[in-house]
């Protein structure tokens, strides 16, 4: 009823925004990426759920989710559907890569993560509050130390490249893929290209 009620159920996209989330952390993605991720506000009643595996189990939803489509787009390209070489299997290898980045980004146990999210539980109500009021602080933080710091920026990308050579996934196609995806680049966006391209031949 709550989510209803706060109009999540709606097709106004202004009820799905959420400060932190909707535009300052993708906005500092785009920044560094020039990938568009815009994210959505999530209402969740946790004075409702009182068991603490409950709410463990709520944030490890949404990691449970990008579980499931990294099987799917993992699924697809062994499959043997999608050519090697084609744009497509390049972006399916540039939006498995995005999900593996995901995975890992959101398990780390910092405040404002999923990760923190499933150990809150052990900590007491008073620690919990104050983490959650500092969480986008923290996140933010958390995301610059990660981009400015040589090491751990360094360790960070090692293991996300020992995750990624053992799904299997080719770099070339990833770094051809994000370059297709951009929609800031030296060549715009190649998606709109083609989209662009599409819509004049079906004119034509």
């Amino acid at each position: 009823r709550t989510v209803y009620h706060r109009g999540y159920l709606r097709l106004n996209p202004f009820k799905y925004l959420a400060g932190f989330h909707s535009l300052v952390l993708p906005a500092v993605i785009f920044a560094f990426s020039g990938i568009f991720l815009p994210g959505a506000a999530v209402y969740i009643r946790f004075d409702r759920i009182h068991h603490p595996l409950a709410r463990s189990s709520v944030y490890l939803a949404g990691v449970l989710a990008n579980i499931a489509f990294l099987a799917v787009i993992l699924m697809v390209l062994r499959s043997g559907a999608v050519s090697p070489g084609s744009d497509f299997a390049a972006l399916l290898h540039f939006a498995a890569f995005c999900q593996i980045c995901i995975i890992v980004f959101n398990l780390l146990p910092v405040p404002g993560l999923d990760g923190w999210g499933v150990i809150s539980p052990i900590f007491a109500a008073g620690v919990q509050k104050l983490m959650n009021a500092l969480s986008p602080l923290i996140v933010v933080s958390f995301a610059l130390l990660l981009v400015s710091s040589e090491s751990v920026n360094r360790n960070y990308a090692s293991r996300i490249a020992d995750l990624v050579s053992g799904f299997g996934l080719d770099f070339d196609a990833i770094r051809a893929g994000k370059s297709y995806a951009m929609i800031a680049g030296p060549e715009g966006c190649g998606i709109c290209r083609e989209l662009s391209g599409l819509v004049s031949n079906i004119r034509d």
